[in-house]
């Protein structure tokens, strides 16, 4: 059933879904990675989930973004934070890491001009 290929052959790349949320009967919804395939290995990249505890809020905006990232976040007590952007294949483009927060709004302004267009 295209553009599924009927059989594997071990030379081209896996498919992975974008997102678990997503669609996945349509193509538009998958990307291809590791050439070779991945025979044995998991294709999602793991991630460690946000400690939201003295989190109330976070925007992100614009998506997508070309020149700057913007990241609000609302805080319920002064805090620390990192921020880590990561890119498709899970690599670290950007890491920011003791960032202070204050309680209420707190805005994050990042530089993303060098950053090639793509899923972050």
């Amino acid at each position: 059933m295209a553009p599924w290929p009927n059989a594997a052959n071990g030379n081209g790349y896996t498919l992975e879904l974008l997102n678990p949320i997503l669609d996945n009967t349509l193509p538009e919804n998958y990307q291809d990675i590791n050439i070779n395939g991945s025979p044995g290995r998991r294709n999602v990249l793991e991630t460690n989930s946000v400690d939201m505890e003295y989190i109330e809020s976070i925007s992100i905006f614009p998506n997508p973004a070309s020149d700057q990232l913007n990241i609000v976040v609302n805080a319920s007590r002064n805090s620390q934070f990192d921020v880590t952007v990561l890119d498709a294949m899970g690599r670290t483009v950007i890491y920011k890491n003791n960032l202070n927060y204050n309680l209420g709004d707190n805005k994050l302004t990042i530089n993303v001009k060098h950053l090639i267009n793509g899923i972050y």
